[in-house]
């Protein structure tokens, strides 16, 4: 068999994974078997970077990071942080969100990093419970998806904190108006120079573009209702 004839197959299959959308990566992924959240988070980094045209070196340089770290999420070995999220979100010109979904670049409606159950045979604007879609961040930080809308600028979460988490070392920065409530734990909101100790039935508003960081500094974890407006802009 000739050289060429041999190599043909392995063509096509680089052809096809070039076509592939970031959701397609990571629903190949768990096809081949079952895999951890983090391993289906590091396939849709990995899918949206290959879209980009990046190299592993380059997004890691424009996230302010190590390759070496990169390379970890990719392969599903390391949870980003919140702030490292919103790191490789911007560089890859991708909002969080969209890590949530099945496929990013089409926005269906199903899927995201981590999917609970039959979240495709969902209709209509009723969330289950067994339905919301999880998305499990490093430090302690884990959200859950309460709106099923794909397309919109918003987000409706739940967030839950782990005894000691933060949203990361770093504060973030981004567009848009949050709203909060605790409905258990106590949080500490550090926004600009100001902090805030809440406590459950308290709230918060405040806009996104200042820099902000939230901790949990009680004994319990935290548990909130997280409203973000125009969080994408």
């Amino acid at each position: 068999m000739s050289v060429e004839r041999r190599i043909e197959p392995l063509r096509r299959d680089v052809d096809e994974a070039a076509t592939l959308t970031p959701g397609e990566v990571a629903a190949a992924e768990q096809a081949e078997g079952q895999v951890s959240v983090a391993e289906a988070l590091g396939a849709r980094i990995r899918g949206w970077r290959q879209r980009r045209g990046l190299t592993v070196r380059q997004l890691a340089s424009q996230c302010g990071v190590t390759p070496g770290f990169i390379s970890q999420v990719e392969r599903g070995l390391a949870n980003p942080s919140l702030g490292s999220l919103y790191q490789i979100g911007r560089a890859l010109g991708v909002p969080v969100e969209m890590f949530f979904r099945e496929d990013g670049a089409a926005g269906s409606a199903s899927g995201g990093a981590e999917t609970s159950a039959a979240i495709s045979t969902r209709a209509g604007p009723v969330v289950r419970l067994a339905e919301r879609r999880h998305l499990n961040l490093g430090g302690g930080i884990h959200w859950a998806k309460l709106s099923p809308d794909e397309d919109s600028p918003h987000e409706f979460l739940e967030i839950v904190m782990d005894v000691g988490a933060s949203t990361g070392p770093v504060a973030l920065r981004h567009g848009g108006r949050e709203y909060v409530v605790i409905l258990e734990g106590v949080a500490r909101f550090e926004i600009g120079f100001q902090h805030y100790t809440l406590y459950p039935g308290d709230s918060i508003t405040f806009d996104s573009s200042i820099p902000h960081r939230t901790v949990n500094v009680g004994d319990t974890v935290v548990r909130g209702i997280h409203f973000m407006l125009d969080c994408n802009r």
